[in-house]
């Protein structure tokens, strides 16, 4: 009935593992748990599932593909591996709202940590309790934890193209509107468990921010976006400055700002 997906990279996920086998086993489902390792550089050892092991690192939208073709169930259930269900129910929700023809997307949320860029941006940005519009495209597409069929995934994959950190998640987001797909997030949440320091996770907006400008010419859908049609409007500023505040004194509000003018700057 189920498989469900874990690509990783130097990250062990052999607690997410056993916390879904116990789940599934309880639930007494016909189910697999595939995980990629995706060329780790650290040894990754792990029990209760299958492991694809890559020579050669390709990526996240490339790994979930490649997790999707070897999967035998009807249903993905897609992970990332720095994720741990947030109840005890997690997989039967997911069973009891199963339908072939919608994506439920469970969201994902954080556990409290004073001055955590990541954490400030996940409480306010990606609660799944804030966006429940029912199969209407009206929020942004969120991979870590999400639900498909596996005949719809046949027609919308993740975009190889997308080599680059960031935005996979966006773009298959698109691919589903394009195709006239549902989503849905639904209040079935998993914590992120690996919190960087706001130092990585600033390296990676603005890594995030890079593909995505990049991605204007072949989805012009972006070019709708909030964010694109300001940073067409805000004058050039020198962002050292900015960045320098919003490392000593993490803020939501700044933090949004700073993505804004990082992306005018890449115009």
């Amino acid at each position: 009935m189920l498989s469900i997906l874990i690509p990783t990279y130097n990250y062990n996920p052999q607690p997410l593992v056993d916390v879904l086998n116990h789940q599934a086993s309880t639930l007494g489902i016909d189910y697999e748990i595939l995980v990629l390792n995706d060329a780790s550089t650290m040894p990754i050892e792990l029990t209760g599932c299958t492991t694809i092991n890559m020579t050669k690192n390709v990526g996240r939208a490339k790994g979930r593909n490649i997790l999707a073709a070897r999967a035998r169930y009807p249903y993905l259930l897609f992970l990332d591996s720095d994720s741990m269900p947030a109840n005890d129910d997690f997989l039967k929700l997911y069973i009891d709202n199963a339908r072939p023809d919608i994506v439920l997307a469970g969201g994902r949320i954080y556990h409290p940590q004073e001055g955590s860029l990541l954490t400030l941006y996940g409480a306010k940005e990606r609660n799944p309790k804030e966006m429940q519009t029912y199969g209407k495209n009206r929020f942004p597409f969120l991979s870590p934890n999400f639900m498909i069929d596996a005949e719809l995934f046949n027609i919308v994959h993740f975009d190889e193209k997308l080599t680059r950190y960031g935005h996979e998640d966006t773009i298959f987001g698109i691919e589903l509107i394009r195709h006239g797909i549902a989503y849905s997030r639904f209040d079935n949440p998993v914590y992120h468990e690996h919190i960087e320091s706001n130092e990585d996770y600033l390296q990676k907006v603005e890594l995030a921010m890079k593909t995505f400008r990049s991605l204007y010419g072949r989805y012009p859908e972006l070019l709708d976006r909030p964010i694109v049609r300001l940073s067409n409007i805000v004058p050039p500023v020198k962002l050292k400055f900015l960045r320098r505040e919003l490392l000593s004194k993490p803020s939501l509000r700044l933090l949004q700002l700073y993505k804004l003018l990082y992306l005018k700057s890449l115009q």
